[in-house]
């Protein structure tokens, strides 16, 4: 049944890519993975002959790739095949990541009558689909954070901190956590992710070399500005979205104070390790600089965790289903507008893991 109902789910979105034509981010990394293979590693972040490598295989210039080299090195196998062979195969493989994320889900948070019973939640959740029109990489990071999880739950700061480091490859996605995790779990932690990283960048360097690696640095210092990027912050559920949405620009300053005092919610909220670590995946999407509407696809984790403690007739619950339901995110992509979810993404945050004192003071009043 597993077997048929994935293979089926394949087919849908290897239908939908060949309607929709050659202009989802899938372009970016294919193209990045075609100069991986042709020895073009060490002009990786060369735009102008990433749109060279389009022409010739795409027959079209599209989106830019501006991922760390790691991220192209994982879509290598994708080169060895025609745009809509390769695509198939990558739908294959982000399949395989969400049966597998299923399983841990069922055995490391414990949701779920058996893995299949999670597998069916995850495919009817609606920002998977846009992850799986997009080609995208989110869903790597999935059985990333709960790996990471699990190490935590079994006194493996140190192995937690490198696992995490893996996730480098969405570093918006892990750099904020692994700060939250880092203040919660002290040295242990801090030592294994720094040691996960070191081997991230080397891994960088060993494939476009020093000059092309500190070259990327310098771009993402530009990355606003740079054309073909498929960056538009009303799209972002994120503060740095919503803030833009209200006042019309970015707002750095604001953007920053709202965040740092998100993450310092997020280390103080902490009152156990599932609900503080879905915390802190939620705080981290919300001050991650980038945030496209197919990432929305991480927040699988916190959602899983709450649903198992949720009372539906609560604060928590309504968020929890405007969240975990089409409708709402239905209206805002229609409106092209989705930085409105970084509202009841942030409510949910606050209702759905408040601190300690709140939840004593929740069962005093119960109890009186």
């Amino acid at each position: 049944m597993t077997a048929v109902f994935c293979a089926f789910l394949i087919y849908l979105h290897y239908l939908n890519s060949l309607k929709t034509g050659k202009v989802v981010d899938f372009t970016a990394f294919y193209t990045a993975a075609q100069m991986l293979r042709h020895g073009a590693a060490h002009q990786l972040f060369d735009f102008n002959l990433q749109r060279q490598f389009q022409e010739y295989y795409l027959q079209s210039s599209t989106l830019v790739f501006y991922n760390p080299p790691p991220a192209a090195l994982l879509y290598l196998p994708v080169s060895f095949f025609k745009y809509t062979g390769g695509y198939l195969l990558w739908a294959t493989f982000t399949v395989a990541m969400l049966v597998w994320s299923a399983v841990l889900l069922h055995r490391v948070v414990g949701v779920g009558k058996d893995p299949f019973q999670v597998m069916i939640g995850i495919f009817a959740y609606m920002p998977l689909h846009f992850h799986m029109i997009q080609g995208q990489l989110d869903v790597v990071l999935l059985p990333i954070y709960l790996l990471t999880l699990k190490a935590l739950k079994e006194d493996r700061a140190w192995q937690a901190g490198m696992i995490l480091a893996v996730g480098l490859l969405k570093f918006q996605f892990v750099l904020p956590l692994a700060l939250i995790l880092a203040i919660r779990f002290t040295w242990k932690f801090l030592s294994g992710f720094a040691l996960g990283s070191a081997v991230f960048a080397a891994l960088c360097v060993a494939i476009s070399g020093f000059n092309e690696t500190f070259h990327y640095v310098k771009l993402l210092t530009q990355i606003g500005s740079i054309p073909h990027i498929g960056v538009y912050p009303p799209m972002m559920a994120n503060i740095r979205g919503l803030f833009y949405l209200i006042f019309g620009h970015n707002v750095p300053l604001l953007t920053l104070a709202v965040s740092a005092a998100l993450i310092a919610w997020a280390i103080y909220a902490w009152r156990s390790l599932e609900t503080g670590f879905a915390l802190g995946v939620t705080v981290t999407l919300l001050v991650s600089y980038h945030l496209n509407p197919h990432s929305l696809t991480l927040l699988i984790l916190p959602l899983a965790i709450a649903v198992k403690n949720i009372k539906w007739l609560s604060a928590a619950g309504v968020t929890w289903l405007l969240l975990a339901t089409p409708v709402l995110l239905l209206i805002v992509t229609w409106r092209k507008e989705i930085a409105w979810m970084a509202l009841p993404i942030a409510a949910f945050a606050f209702f759905a893991f408040p601190p300690v004192t709140t939840v004593r003071i929740e069962e005093s009043a119960s109890s009186i």
